[in-house]
Protein backbone atom coordinates (compact mmCIF):
# COMPACT_ATOMS: atom_id res chain seq x y z
CA UNK A 1 0.00 0.00 0.00
CA UNK A 2 1.07 3.27 -1.04
CA UNK A 3 1.87 5.61 1.53
CA UNK A 4 -0.09 9.12 1.16
CA UNK A 5 1.47 12.28 1.41
CA UNK A 6 1.24 14.30 4.15
CA UNK A 7 -1.48 17.22 4.49
CA UNK A 8 -0.05 20.49 2.71
CA UNK A 9 2.66 18.83 1.26
CA UNK A 10 1.21 19.96 -2.30
CA UNK A 11 1.08 23.33 -1.35
CA UNK A 12 4.50 23.36 0.09
CA UNK A 13 5.42 22.17 -3.23
CA UNK A 14 3.77 24.34 -5.49
CA UNK A 15 5.05 27.56 -3.15
CA UNK A 16 8.91 26.04 -3.80
CA UNK A 17 7.93 25.85 -7.85
CA UNK A 18 6.90 29.84 -7.90
CA UNK A 19 9.66 31.12 -5.44
CA UNK A 20 12.16 28.85 -8.19
CA UNK A 21 10.14 30.90 -10.84
CA UNK A 22 10.56 34.63 -9.43
CA UNK A 23 14.45 33.67 -8.39
CA UNK A 24 14.78 32.75 -12.38
CA UNK A 25 13.02 36.04 -13.61
CA UNK A 26 14.97 37.90 -11.10
CA UNK A 27 18.18 36.60 -12.33
CA UNK A 28 17.57 37.45 -15.89
CA UNK A 29 16.14 40.98 -15.33
CA UNK A 30 19.63 41.82 -13.51
CA UNK A 31 21.55 39.86 -16.46
CA UNK A 32 19.81 41.81 -19.30
CA UNK A 33 20.89 45.52 -17.60
CA UNK A 34 24.64 44.43 -16.93
CA UNK A 35 25.04 42.85 -20.60
CA UNK A 36 27.25 44.73 -22.89
CA UNK A 37 24.66 46.41 -25.49
CA UNK A 38 24.99 44.72 -29.23
CA UNK A 39 26.36 46.71 -31.80
CA UNK A 40 24.26 48.27 -34.48
CA UNK A 41 24.23 46.76 -37.83
CA UNK A 42 25.83 48.73 -40.38
CA UNK A 43 23.22 49.76 -43.26
CA UNK A 44 24.32 48.26 -46.56
CA UNK A 45 25.73 50.45 -49.24
CA UNK A 46 23.26 52.56 -51.39
CA UNK A 47 23.47 50.78 -54.91
CA UNK A 48 24.89 52.80 -57.73
CA UNK A 49 22.34 54.64 -59.79
CA UNK A 50 22.22 53.08 -63.25
CA UNK A 51 22.11 55.98 -66.16
CA UNK A 52 18.99 55.75 -68.11
CA UNK A 53 19.64 57.15 -72.01
CA UNK A 54 17.28 59.78 -72.90
CA UNK A 55 15.19 58.86 -75.89
CA UNK A 56 15.52 60.93 -78.87
CA UNK A 57 13.14 63.22 -79.46
CA UNK A 58 11.45 63.18 -82.74
CA UNK A 59 10.97 66.91 -84.58
CA UNK A 60 7.67 68.20 -85.35
CA UNK A 61 6.03 67.70 -88.29
CA UNK A 62 6.03 71.00 -90.24
CA UNK A 63 2.11 72.38 -90.98
CA UNK A 64 1.41 74.52 -93.49
CA UNK A 65 -0.09 77.85 -92.81
CA UNK A 66 -3.24 78.57 -93.50
CA UNK A 67 -4.41 80.42 -96.28
CA UNK A 68 -5.84 83.86 -96.47
CA UNK A 69 -9.26 84.01 -97.29
CA UNK A 70 -10.93 86.47 -98.94
CA UNK A 71 -13.69 88.86 -97.17
CA UNK A 72 -17.06 88.10 -97.86
CA UNK A 73 -19.37 90.52 -99.53
CA UNK A 74 -21.45 90.99 -96.12
CA UNK A 75 -18.33 91.43 -94.01
CA UNK A 76 -17.11 93.97 -96.52
CA UNK A 77 -20.03 96.32 -96.03
CA UNK A 78 -20.76 95.87 -92.71
CA UNK A 79 -16.62 96.98 -92.74
CA UNK A 80 -17.56 100.58 -94.05
CA UNK A 81 -20.50 100.71 -92.58
CA UNK A 82 -20.23 103.64 -89.29
CA UNK A 83 -20.68 102.23 -86.19
CA UNK A 84 -23.09 101.74 -84.55
CA UNK A 85 -23.35 104.55 -81.49
CA UNK A 86 -20.84 106.74 -83.02
CA UNK A 87 -22.22 109.80 -84.86
CA UNK A 88 -20.81 110.91 -87.89
CA UNK A 89 -18.90 114.17 -87.64
CA UNK A 90 -19.79 114.99 -91.32
CA UNK A 91 -22.76 114.61 -90.98
CA UNK A 92 -23.30 116.07 -87.87
CA UNK A 93 -21.58 119.72 -88.76
CA UNK A 94 -23.80 119.41 -92.39
CA UNK A 95 -26.92 119.33 -89.53
CA UNK A 96 -25.96 122.06 -87.62
CA UNK A 97 -24.97 124.18 -90.93
CA UNK A 98 -28.33 123.43 -92.49
CA UNK A 99 -30.05 124.87 -89.31
CA UNK A 100 -28.08 127.78 -89.24
CA UNK A 101 -29.02 128.31 -92.73
CA UNK A 102 -32.66 128.08 -91.88
CA UNK A 103 -32.40 130.43 -88.99
CA UNK A 104 -30.21 132.88 -90.88
CA UNK A 105 -33.08 132.74 -93.91
CA UNK A 106 -36.19 132.92 -91.12
CA UNK A 107 -34.15 136.31 -89.83
CA UNK A 108 -33.48 137.78 -93.00
CA UNK A 109 -37.42 137.30 -93.70
CA UNK A 110 -38.23 138.58 -90.61
CA UNK A 111 -35.90 141.67 -91.55
CA UNK A 112 -37.30 142.16 -94.57
CA UNK A 113 -40.52 142.38 -93.55
CA UNK A 114 -40.23 144.73 -90.77
CA UNK A 115 -38.20 147.12 -93.70
CA UNK A 116 -40.78 146.40 -95.57
CA UNK A 117 -43.61 147.42 -93.21
CA UNK A 118 -41.40 150.40 -91.81
CA UNK A 119 -41.04 151.84 -95.65
CA UNK A 120 -45.39 151.79 -95.85
CA UNK A 121 -45.44 153.61 -92.82
CA UNK A 122 -43.10 156.11 -93.82
CA UNK A 123 -45.31 156.30 -97.18
CA UNK A 124 -48.19 156.74 -94.60
CA UNK A 125 -46.31 159.17 -92.92
CA UNK A 126 -45.28 161.04 -95.94
CA UNK A 127 -48.45 161.53 -97.26
CA UNK A 128 -49.91 162.58 -93.86
CA UNK A 129 -47.05 165.19 -93.77
CA UNK A 130 -48.36 166.43 -97.74
CA UNK A 131 -51.84 166.42 -95.90
CA UNK A 132 -50.92 168.32 -92.91
CA UNK A 133 -48.52 171.23 -94.87
CA UNK A 134 -51.66 171.44 -97.30
CA UNK A 135 -54.31 172.33 -94.26
CA UNK A 136 -51.73 174.26 -93.05
CA UNK A 137 -51.46 176.59 -96.29
CA UNK A 138 -55.43 176.44 -97.07
CA UNK A 139 -55.49 177.69 -92.88
CA UNK A 140 -53.34 180.46 -93.57
CA UNK A 141 -55.75 181.57 -96.96
CA UNK A 142 -59.06 180.45 -94.76
CA UNK A 143 -58.75 181.23 -91.13
CA UNK A 144 -61.99 178.90 -91.21
CA UNK A 145 -60.62 175.44 -89.38
CA UNK A 146 -61.64 174.54 -86.24
CA UNK A 147 -60.05 173.59 -83.08
CA UNK A 148 -61.77 170.03 -83.52
CA UNK A 149 -60.25 169.39 -87.02
CA UNK A 150 -56.68 170.30 -85.91
CA UNK A 151 -56.43 167.99 -82.80
CA UNK A 152 -57.75 165.08 -85.04
CA UNK A 153 -54.73 165.49 -87.26
CA UNK A 154 -52.39 166.00 -84.64
CA UNK A 155 -53.95 162.74 -83.47
CA UNK A 156 -53.38 160.68 -86.60
CA UNK A 157 -50.15 162.38 -86.93
CA UNK A 158 -49.26 160.95 -83.34
CA UNK A 159 -50.32 157.42 -84.02
CA UNK A 160 -48.36 157.53 -87.53
CA UNK A 161 -44.98 158.24 -85.66
CA UNK A 162 -45.91 155.65 -82.35
CA UNK A 163 -46.22 152.99 -85.12
CA UNK A 164 -42.96 154.35 -87.03
CA UNK A 165 -41.33 153.94 -83.33
CA UNK A 166 -40.77 157.79 -83.46
CA UNK A 167 -41.88 157.52 -79.66
CA UNK A 168 -40.74 161.59 -78.70
CA UNK A 169 -42.44 162.99 -82.66
CA UNK A 170 -45.40 160.76 -81.32
CA UNK A 171 -45.43 162.46 -77.82
CA UNK A 172 -45.33 165.83 -79.82
CA UNK A 173 -48.29 165.20 -81.43
CA UNK A 174 -50.30 163.84 -79.04
CA UNK A 175 -49.78 167.00 -76.58
CA UNK A 176 -50.78 169.19 -79.50
CA UNK A 177 -53.91 167.56 -80.12
CA UNK A 178 -54.75 168.07 -76.24
CA UNK A 179 -53.74 171.79 -76.86
CA UNK A 180 -56.52 171.49 -79.25
CA UNK A 181 -58.83 169.91 -77.56
CA UNK A 182 -57.65 169.09 -73.94
CA UNK A 183 -61.35 166.78 -73.32
CA UNK A 184 -60.47 163.51 -75.63
CA UNK A 185 -60.48 160.62 -74.10
CA UNK A 186 -58.98 158.53 -76.55
CA UNK A 187 -56.02 160.83 -77.25
CA UNK A 188 -55.64 160.33 -73.17
CA UNK A 189 -55.36 156.81 -73.81
CA UNK A 190 -53.04 156.48 -76.19
CA UNK A 191 -50.77 159.04 -74.85
CA UNK A 192 -50.85 157.26 -71.75
CA UNK A 193 -50.03 153.36 -73.53
CA UNK A 194 -47.18 155.50 -75.42
CA UNK A 195 -45.91 156.69 -71.58
CA UNK A 196 -46.04 152.85 -70.27
CA UNK A 197 -44.88 150.42 -73.31
CA UNK A 198 -42.92 152.71 -75.44
CA UNK A 199 -40.70 155.36 -73.31
CA UNK A 200 -41.41 152.93 -69.96
CA UNK A 201 -42.49 155.92 -67.97
CA UNK A 202 -45.43 155.19 -65.94
CA UNK A 203 -45.61 158.29 -63.46
CA UNK A 204 -46.09 160.37 -66.74
CA UNK A 205 -48.76 157.26 -67.83
CA UNK A 206 -51.24 157.26 -64.77
CA UNK A 207 -53.22 160.81 -65.03
CA UNK A 208 -53.95 160.37 -68.44
CA UNK A 209 -55.17 157.40 -67.42
CA UNK A 210 -56.80 158.16 -64.94
CA UNK A 211 -58.40 161.43 -67.13
CA UNK A 212 -59.27 158.60 -69.65
CA UNK A 213 -61.67 157.02 -66.86
CA UNK A 214 -63.09 160.19 -65.99
CA UNK A 215 -64.21 161.14 -69.72
CA UNK A 216 -65.11 157.60 -70.51
CA UNK A 217 -66.27 155.01 -67.44
CA UNK A 218 -67.89 152.95 -70.03
CA UNK A 219 -65.21 152.80 -72.44
CA UNK A 220 -64.19 148.70 -73.01
CA UNK A 221 -60.33 149.69 -71.86
CA UNK A 222 -61.88 150.91 -69.00
CA UNK A 223 -61.30 147.81 -66.57
CA UNK A 224 -57.99 147.13 -67.78
CA UNK A 225 -57.02 150.59 -67.12
CA UNK A 226 -58.65 150.36 -63.48
CA UNK A 227 -56.60 146.96 -62.65
CA UNK A 228 -53.41 148.77 -63.84
CA UNK A 229 -53.98 151.74 -61.87
CA UNK A 230 -54.61 149.30 -59.09
CA UNK A 231 -51.55 147.72 -59.53
CA UNK A 232 -49.18 151.15 -58.95
CA UNK A 233 -50.78 151.53 -55.39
Amino acid sequence: MRRRPPVGFGMRVLSAICLACLCLTAGWAVGQETAPAKPKAAKPLAKPVKKVAKPAVRPAPEVAAPEAVAPSVAETEASEMPAIGKPDKNAELAANEQLLLQALQLKEQALADEQKKNEELKKELQALSVEIEQLRAEAKTNQAVSNSEKATLSYNLGCIYKAAREYVKSEEAFLRALDFEPNDAQTHYNLAILYQDDLKNPAKAKPHYERFLELAPDDIDADRVREWLSGLK
